[in-house]
């Protein structure tokens, strides 16, 4: 079975969540049955699992209506033109159904991720501005969609941190959702992998990645990796042809089957 559903234990007949690995116990709420330490879990991650669910089940809302409906992802002229003057009835007025969806999922969202992180009670306004952050508006060129929902993904995985063990296995299904929806996946154009000695050999056929030089490098299955999409030059191990980003040393601490990734 693929990795993030939730299940149930074939020897306990209990609610359980499939991450590919293993069965994680979940209680009535669908959080964790137990902090990592085991035993009960405290009030405070109980309130940290509870804000954390509601980040995962807006994220995963968020990602359902964009499927459905990717206009619904920022808001409309005259949307825009309330919201500018500080009319929200208005504003809603002019949203399509998906769109008021979208609109209290992002609201939803924000409130239970920057509680989850500070303690801090935020108020209406302060979200309204924060939603221009993380969110799409009327007039943002491209680059700056990409840039905020880079922002997104990071907040959402900045909230599976915070909770910890309290964190309901939800979470893990609603960051891939987003890399999904936003096409940033780990390896991505949009998301390139950063190469490090321990990544190397993992790198997938395919896979874009940012090597030390800065650059970024597309792994070719028979042609090595190609850099900015031009053809790469085999790496043949001497110090004057090294692979961009790859010290001497580093060369040498490499088992063949590392080394043949770049050729």
């Amino acid at each position: 079975m693929p990795a993030g559903y939730e299940v149930e234990d074939p020897d306990t007949g209990q609610r359980a969540w499939w991450d590919g690995k293993k069965l994680t116990p979940l209680d009535a709420n669908g959080m964790p049955a137990s902090a990592q330490g085991g035993g009960k879990l405290t009030g405070e991650e109980r309130t940290a699992g509870f804000l954390g669910r509601r980040v995962a089940d807006s994220a995963r809302n968020l990602a359902d209506i964009s499927r459905r409906n990717p206009r619904a992802d920022r808001p409309g002229v005259i949307e825009a033109g309330a919201t500018a003057i500080n009319q929200p009835g208005i504003a809603n007025l002019f949203r399509s159904s998906d769109r008021q969806k979208v609109s209290v999922n992002e609201i939803d969202l924000l409130d239970a991720a920057l509680t989850l992180g500070t303690g801090a009670a935020y108020t209406k306004e302060q979200l309204e501005g924060q939603r221009y952050t993380y969110f799409p508006a009327f007039t943002d060129k491209p680059e700056t969609v990409l840039e905020k929902r880079r922002k997104l993904l990071n907040l959402l995985e900045a909230a599976k941190i915070k909770a910890g063990g309290a964190a309901p296995p939800m979470i893990d299904e609603a960051i891939l959702a987003a890399q999904e929806q936003y096409g940033m996946k780990p390896g991505s154009p949009a998301n390139p992998t950063m190469l490090t000695s321990q990544n190397r050999a993992s790198i997938k056929p395919g896979d874009r990645f940012r090597a030390g030089d800065g650059r970024v490098y597309t792994h070719t299955p028979g042609a090595g990796y190609r850099p900015g999409g031009a053809p790469a030059k085999p790496a043949q191990g001497g110090r004057g042809n090294l692979p961009p980003g790859v010290t001497a040393a580093e060369w040498s601490a490499m088992t063949p089957q590392e080394r043949a990734l770049f050729k």
